[in-house]
């Protein structure tokens, strides 16, 4: 009795010392998240062509010329149309795969398993040059092969620039994703319910719809509110093949609102249509979050496992295994094929077996050479290494003080680090940008640092607070006992145990900071030039053999960079 009395007084103690931290920590976060979103709804209430600190009137004329505009309905409706018709592309392309690989014999499962990763961590604006090399209507590999068979000169027949194209090409983006969501979800799901139905005389596919799918539906949806949120904010694939279409969505409407060149920045505009974004992804992420929540009802899994049971399929697992291959090929081989081909070549060549002949890298040694690549390489690496290494730091401290403190209004640290995930990315870089444009940070790689700090904090807290759940408290409190304070526990213990948890989360960070296009296009300076900007500086250029040359390379690094972790994710996940 003595020793619990004790034990709690030594944890009420360090709470109470924790709690100068607590302020700081919480004054830091708030500092980093709460600024960039007053910026944007005080931008919201300034003239259409004014910066939020600009001593001009207060106005509701932004909000009032935002909401009496048809073409802000219309660009409403192509991105709920756009995020739609991608998920429903994007659910029946993963379903059938993430079934075959998890619930079936299907061969080389474990092979297709560790290959579903490879995509996550190419960038969808490459995959999208790769793409308009092989279907654009005019210079289109496969266009120009296919008017050469059918011996016609129109432009076309396909056409990569439609809003066909747009959702297609998003919806097999997006499959990756999905699959590592899912796989789970359909790996642990209990047998004895097929068997049951298989038992009262039910087909194969009588258990799939009426037992499998219909048990599978909560995780499904709440895969299908979350993807809606990230299809929300797509930037890059809109981007690239969205203007061309004449299909603007909501990203690429309030980038072109700042970044045009036939009219000056709007940026009270931009800051209305941003504020709005930020209410209705507040509220379609507070749904996903409750609805997650409620799951449990649907809870397949019991303290009694059984043995997992893979359907027999036959000779129709050889038709599974094309289906799986064929997606392979559309969304990873082809474009980076036609990537790898063109940056063979000093000029655009069409691919024949007379072309092997002139094959050269001295388009690869042509940009090596090139001081502008230097200096964008270097900007790179500070990046990437700093917001990685910032973001997981705060994740860390944040996480820390979440799981392990008593108040409850430190709870509200959570939701606040968690709140830009609700926020499209273009809509944080627009709030950055209007906070900082007058500012030392402006013109340098730092604004893009805390631009990538706030805006992958809330997956570094998420897990976090995962892997410091799984550390007993009394390892800190032993800490404690020893008399060592906050800083060497934090050091000597909280970060060692935690380390596998962190390497991860910082190589998460590490890749999706090379990979976004979004902060570097709305942030970034000649002075601040990073390899994100200069690709699409060369693709605005027409430089495509550059372009195709640094995107090469730019798979290439992120594959090697990132497999190691992924490698070791699947050697633990059980199969």
């Amino acid at each position: 009795m003595e020793t619990t009395i004790e034990r709690k007084g030594i944890l009420r103690a360090a709470v109470s010392r924790h709690s100068p931290l607590h302020i700081l920590l919480a004054f830091a976060v708030c500092s980093l998240v709460l600024p960039v979103l007053l910026i944007l709804f005080l931008a919201s209430f300034k003239p259409r062509a004014s910066l939020p600190f600009d001593k001009v009137p207060l106005t509701l004329l932004n909000y009032v010329e935002v909401f009496s505009d048809s073409f802000t309905y219309e660009v409403a409706l192509n991105t709920l149309l756009y995020a739609g018709c991608s998920l429903l592309i994007g659910f029946a392309i993963v379903v059938p795969i993430v079934w075959l690989v998890e619930r079936t014999d299907i061969p080389f499962k474990n092979l297709i398993s560790i290959a579903m990763f490879i995509p996550l961590v190419i960038p969808g604006m490459l995959t999208s040059f790769g793409w308009v090399l092989l279907l654009s209507p005019r210079t289109g590999f496969v266009n120009l092969l296919l008017r050469s068979l059918m011996g016609i000169e129109e432009i076309g027949p396909l056409n990569i620039y439609t809003f066909w194209g747009l959702v297609i090409l998003t919806g097999v983006g997006i499959v990756p994703g999905m699959f590592v969501m899912l796989s789970g979800l359909f790996r642990n799901m209990d047998p004895e319910l097929e068997d049951a139905g298989a038992t009262a005389g039910g087909s194969s596919g009588n258990v799939l719809f009426g037992i499998t799918l219909p048990l599978m539906a909560p995780g499904l949806v709440s895969v299908g509110i979350y993807y809606t949120i990230i299809l929300i904010e797509m930037f890059e694939i809109p981007l690239v093949i969205g203007l061309n279409a004449k299909f603007p969505v909501l990203s690429t409407y309030i980038f072109t609102m700042v970044f045009s060149d036939y009219t000056t920045p709007l940026y009270g505009l931009a800051g209305t249509i941003g504020s709005v974004a930020v209410i209705l992804g507040a509220i379609l992420a507070s749904f996903y979050e409750k609805f997650t929540r409620s799951t449990y009802r649907f809870a397949t899994i019991t303290g009694r496992r059984s043995r997992r049971r893979l359907l027999h399929l036959g000779s129709w697992k050889y038709l599974g295994l094309f289906f799986v291959l064929f997606y392979m090929l559309v969304k990873i081989v082809l474009p980076f094929l036609a990537l790898l081909w063109t940056s063979l070549f000093l000029r655009w060549t069409l691919p024949s077996i007379e072309a092997l002949r002139t094959m050269t890298l001295g388009v690869y040694r042509l940009i090596l050479e090139d001081p502008v690549l230097l200096q964008a390489g270097r900007n790179s690496l500070t990046l990437v290494l700093a917001a990685g290494t910032g973001t997981m730091m705060l994740a860390t401290l944040v996480s820390w003080i979440v799981v392990r403190s008593q108040k409850r209004w430190v709870r509200w640290l959570d939701a606040v680090a968690f709140l830009p995930r609700a926020i499209p990315g273009v809509v944080i870089a627009l709030a950055v940008l209007l906070l900082l444009i007058r500012t030392p940070a402006y013109g340098t790689i730092w604004i893009l640092v805390i631009g990538h700090m706030i805006n992958f904090l809330p997956f570094g807290v998420r897990i976090m607070n995962a892997s410091l759940m799984q550390i007993h408290v009394e390892l800190e409190e032993a800490s404690q006992v020893s008399g060592a304070g906050s800083l060497r526990t934090l050091r000597w213990i909280l970060f060692p145990l935690s380390r596998p948890a962190l390497w991860n989360g910082w190589l998460w960070v590490v890749a999706h900071s090379v990979r976004d296009f979004t902060f570097p296009l709305m942030l970034g300076t000649s002075a601040s030039l990073v390899i994100a900007q200069l690709l699409w500086q060369y693709w605005q250029l027409g430089l495509v053999e550059r372009v195709s040359a640094m995107s090469v390379m730019l798979i290439g690094i992120l594959v090697l960079l990132v497999s190691p972790a992924h490698y070791y994710i699947h050697q633990h996940r059980g199969l």
